[in-house]
Formats: structure tokens, C-alpha cells, sequence
């Protein structure tokens, strides 16, 4: 009977500290990782040659989704958002080519001073120890003048003066087993 009951604690352990499995067994959550419900990652959106700081822009990992929040502009709007996500660091500099953008067909959105990205996770992005690579950009009008922001981080292209194009990025680790 103590040897049952070991091997049932080790059967139970094994499954908490793996990230792709879930107690609830509908078919539908056979394979999917675990979710990461307290994950995000916030940074300052900045914009201007001297990027100066609008407010955090924030990721958050929700079930199936990557949601980007935008600071809201209290005397402005947004005219265009457009986000790129990868596991490897982003070369695209044109944010005009980045795959998740605001418009009819986009999981982004924008309206007046607020701005926001429902995106489908890729399961790569939910690998234990996978470094995610963001890149977060919006044109908007702040104060009267057209400018365009990015979630602080390094300028995609080295050396690169002023408002350049940024990314930054994001190391996920696997949560841990609470005993």
C-alpha cells in the first residue's frame, strides 16, 4: 500500500512540473501548456527623438492570447499600432511588416487616446526558458504633433540614432510547482 501511495505522489509531482499538462481533460486542453495567468512584462512606451516617456506599454500572456496594452494619451490619439513578437531577435526595422497591425483584418485596435493587440499565441512562445523578442510600435498625435512610439528597449538596428526602431525582450520561466 506505501509503495501505491509513492508512486501516486510521484505521478502528481511529475505532472505539476510540467508545463504541458492540465487537469482539465477535455480534449480541447489535451496538449496545451500550462497557462500563464500573472505573466507580463511592462515597459515605457516612448516617443520622439529624445524618447520621451507616454506611459507603460504592457504584455500579458492570458489562455490563448498575447494582449498588448498601450498607455492611454489623454490629449491625442493613436493612428496606427503594429506589434511583432518572436523567439529569435527581430531584424525587421519597417513596423510596417510586422504581422500583428491595427485595420480591418489586424488583432489590433485603436481608438481616440487608447490602443490594444489580441494576438494568438503561437505555442513556441510558451516554451519554459524561451526568450520572446517584442517589438511595440504607434504612430499617434500627442500635443498636437504627429509622432511615432516604441516600447523602450534596444534599437533593432545597432547604433542606430534617436527614435529608432526598438525591441525588447521577454525571458519566460517555467512556474514553479508549489508543494
Amino acid at each position: 500500500m506505501r509503495s501505491h501511495l509513492f508512486s501516486l505522489l510521484a505521478l502528481v509531482a511529475t505532472t505539476l512540473a510540467t508545463p504541458f499538462v492540465e487537469f482539465d481533460l477535455g480534449p480541447e486542453n489535451a496538449l496545451e501548456a500550462r497557462t500563464w495567468d500573472k505573466d507580463e512584462k511592462c515597459v515605457e512606451f516612448v516617443y520622439g527623438h529624445e524618447n520621451k516617456h507616454l506611459g507603460k506599454c504592457c504584455v500579458k500572456l492570458r489562455g490563448k492570447h498575447l494582449h498588448v496594452e498601450y498607455p492611454d494619451i489623454k490629449k491625442g490619439e493613436y493612428t496606427d499600432v503594429n506589434v511583432i513578437v518572436q523567439t529569435h531577435p527581430i531584424t525587421e526595422e519597417n513596423h510596417k511588416k510586422w504581422p500583428h497591425k491595427s485595420g480591418h483584418e489586424g488583432p489590433c485596435r485603436y481608438r481616440k487616446g487608447k490602443a490594444s493587440c489580441k494576438i494568438d499565441v503561437h505555442p513556441s512562445w510558451r516554451e519554459c526558458g524561451k526568450k520572446l523578442y517584442i517589438g511595440v510600435h504607434g504612430d499617434c498625435e500627442v500635443h498636437g504633433k504627429h509622432e511615432r512610439g516604441w516600447g523602450y528597449g534596444q534599437c533593432i538596428k545597432k547604433n542606430a540614432p534617436g527614435n529608432c526602431p526598438k525591441s525588447f525582450d521577454w525571458n519566460k520561466q517555467c512556474p514553479m510547482a508549489m508543494w
